[in-house]
């Protein structure tokens, strides 16, 4: 493993001005250069500290990667026993996770909108759509999910919640919508 101290460099991050936006870009330079397991030790408090331990290129402290799929567009996730609701750009995605290290695409339903929140109760997946509203998915068969209901809320729906009967649906700037399915 190597190791880097940023304040021995003689451009650290430190010098630098605006240095919390440099250091992501710092981070980036460094993972691209250097190949192989990386640590960083900042020698000063006020500098962060990352250790790359696993080879897979994420800046990580105490944390394993165990598994991934998918590449971009996944904005919420929500488990439940051996699948993994996913939302994002591709609308609804539902993933066998029963072995992590390898999570399987079961299915995929295109909606209305870019998935920023989802919350499975039951049979049925409430998918917070942004422009799209709030999707109801029917989630009980994961091979082919069936939209069931929807609402089209007055701004963009951020975040969803569920209790009960009821879902919460966080809409921008015209708040919070309380809604209950009444259908299948």
């Amino acid at each position: 493993m190597r190791r880097f101290g940023l304040s021995n460099h003689p451009t650290s991050v430190k010098s630098v001005p605006s240095a919390t936006m440099v250091w992501p870009l710092a981070m980036l330079i460094i993972l691209v250069l250097v190949q192989g397991p990386v640590q960083l030790n900042a020698q000063e408090p006020e500098e962060p500290a990352v250790i790359l331990q696993d080879g897979s290129g994420f800046p990580a402290q105490n944390v394993e990667l165990v598994g991934r799929a998918l590449g971009g567009g996944t904005f919420a996730v929500t488990v439940q026993g051996n699948r993994a609701h996913l939302a994002g750009g591709f609308g609804l995605m539902i993933m066998d996770i029963t072995d992590p290290a390898r999570p399987r695409p079961m299915s995929r339903l295109y909606l209305p909108g870019v998935g920023n929140g989802v919350v499975v109760s039951g049979n049925l997946a409430y998918v917070a759509g942004r422009e799209g509203g709030l999707r109801i998915i029917d989630v009980s068969d994961p091979a082919q999910p069936v939209e069931r209901g929807f609402f089209d809320t007055a701004d963009v729906a951020e975040g969803v919640a569920v209790e009960g009967s009821l879902a919460y649906v966080a809409d921008g700037i015209t708040g919070l919508f309380i809604l209950r399915h009444t259908g299948p």
